[in-house]
């Protein structure tokens, strides 16, 4: 069983909630042992501060003994009755440091002493003191007191151990337990805390992740109603210039280069749909006629010579056809090899020139090199298709210039007749497939509308374009224009 969520906001919010867990765990155990340590500071002062009294204490400052024999259950009196000097001022007495260790009510504080070679209890005082032993790690010089932690009677309580003159050893103790309680009280509230803050965040990241996230739903479902075939939809782009505002502009822009496709596609397919209409309708009816009675072979000549025109007409058509859908499926040019403009127009204008006689028409060239690299049959066949046009609509005995050249950091070829010319309103839309300038769709002169199109795709698979400038009454000049180096 995958544990794992497959929502990538369930994933963000889980990993955000995992982070957000281990750093207020770590605050919360830093900010916990911090204020363990600042008690540990605090009792470890308070217990120095008894263990330099009782020093004080020991050399005679006092006046008083902390306990008259029998007072302490544990040991004989530390000090006799004898007169002593006077106290050094800021000193604690004998009795203030007894009713320390034997406060009513706590049972928590405790101090003993050991002295001479024998380490024997010289005065202890506190109800755990008969409990505590003698260090085994001593500190090395008066100035370097021991603090450690030690368990009496099952109680755990912090310890300054300090040796003095005479082979003296001085330990005063307490008990941790209003510093424990207090340490758990604020476990509990830091806790308490951390696990509120961690719920508001990983609630409140998961409202700001769902907000953030909820354009790729609305383009989710908008790509969704759009594969479904409502082609006209796009996505709604509130915050354009965010990441997802700008994906979806990109996705948008695609599904507009979509639409437009399967509209050309539907276009081009009713198109050749009408193209073949004609001449199949034509082979039909031809034939129902040549089979409805006997005919003489005259008539059986011209049935089928009829047909012969309408299959070469359906040939050419598919041809073209086969050459757009070849064009359109591949990824790049076929061949890619360094070749001329002007080499491609002199070939094409010798293979032309028969026609071109029959006619009258003279060629006028001026072919200056225009490298490229590219296809030639391609380029040729772009040369061909313009050259066969500027034949089929210029009068007889006129003249067509082609010309080739480079400029800057292109190569181009131009194409220009004296035909009748073209209206403006027709010319955006010359190279669109199946579109012919005249309106009447009669195919009884001219081709399908194809050769131009062919020609602009081959020159966009180059990285050109074809461009045209034409004026009604004074011909058309037809340009291809290609970069002089193909990458």
């Amino acid at each position: 069983m995958n544990l794992v969520p497959h929502s990538i906001r369930w994933r963000m919010q889980l990993w955000h909630g995992a982070l957000l867990a281990l750093v207020l765990a770590g605050f919360t155990i830093t900010a916990w042992r911090l204020q363990w340590n600042d008690e540990m500071r605090r009792v470890d002062t308070e217990l120095q501060q008894q263990v330099q009294t009782m020093l004080g204490i020991m050399h005679g400052g006092p006046n008083r003994p902390p306990h008259r024999r029998g007072e302490n259950p544990f040991l004989p009196p530390l000090f006799d009755d004898d007169d002593r000097p006077p106290r050094p001022p800021g000193m604690r007495t004998p009795e203030d440091l007894y009713d320390w260790a034997t406060q009513t009510g706590t049972a928590s504080r405790y101090y003993k002493i050991w002295t001479g070679p024998e380490q024997r209890v010289e005065d202890a005082a506190g109800l755990l003191a008969e409990s505590v032993s003698i260090p085994e790690d001593l500190p090395a010089s008066e100035l370097t007191p021991l603090t450690r932690d030690n368990f009496v009677r099952g109680r755990q309580a912090r310890e300054v151990i300090e040796t003095a003159q005479r082979q003296t050893i001085l330990l005063a103790g307490r008990t941790l337990e209003p510093e424990l309680e207090e340490s758990r009280r604020l476990a509990w509230k830091l806790t308490a805390l951390g696990t509120g803050v961690w719920l508001l965040a990983f609630f409140g990241g998961g409202w700001l992740t769902r907000r953030a996230l909820h354009p790729i739903q609305n383009i989710t479902s908008t790509a969704t109603r759009i594969s479904s075939g409502h082609l006209d939809e796009r996505i709604n782009v509130n915050e354009a210039d965010s990441e997802l505002g700008q994906l979806a502009g990109v996705l948008n822009d695609t599904f507009a280069r979509l639409q437009q496709s399967f509209d050309q596609q539907a276009q081009f397919t009713a198109d050749a749909a009408h193209e073949l209409r004609t001449p199949i309708s034509v082979l039909l009816s031809q034939t129902q006629l040549a089979l409805a009675r006997e005919r003489s072979p005259e008539e059986y000549r011209k049935t089928l010579e009829a047909c012969q025109r309408s299959a070469k007409r359906m040939h050419a058509l598919t041809e073209s056809l086969l050459e757009l859908a070849k064009l359109d499926a591949s990824t790049g040019i076929a061949r890619h090899q360094p070749i001329d403009l002007s080499t491609i127009a002199r070939d094409c204008i010798e293979h032309l020139q028969p026609l071109a006689d029959a006619h009258s028409i003279r060629f006028e060239s001026d072919l200056k090199p225009s490298p490229v690299h590219g296809d030639e049959n391609q380029l040729s066949q772009i040369f061909t298709n313009l050259l066969s046009n500027a034949l089929h609509h210029s009068p007889d005995q006129s003249v067509i210039r082609i010309c080739t050249g480079a400029s800057d950091d292109q190569s181009y070829a131009t194409i220009t007749d004296k035909g009748p010319g073209i209206a403006a309103e027709h010319l955006p839309h010359l190279f669109d497939r199946f579109y012919r300038a005249d309106t009447s769709r009669n195919r009884s002169q001219g081709g399908a509308g194809l050769g131009l199109a062919i020609c602009q795709t081959i020159a966009k698979a180059h990285g050109g374009q074809m461009i045209v400038t034409s004026e009604v009454g004074h011909g058309s000049t037809f340009g291809l224009n290609l970069p002089l180096r193909i990458s």
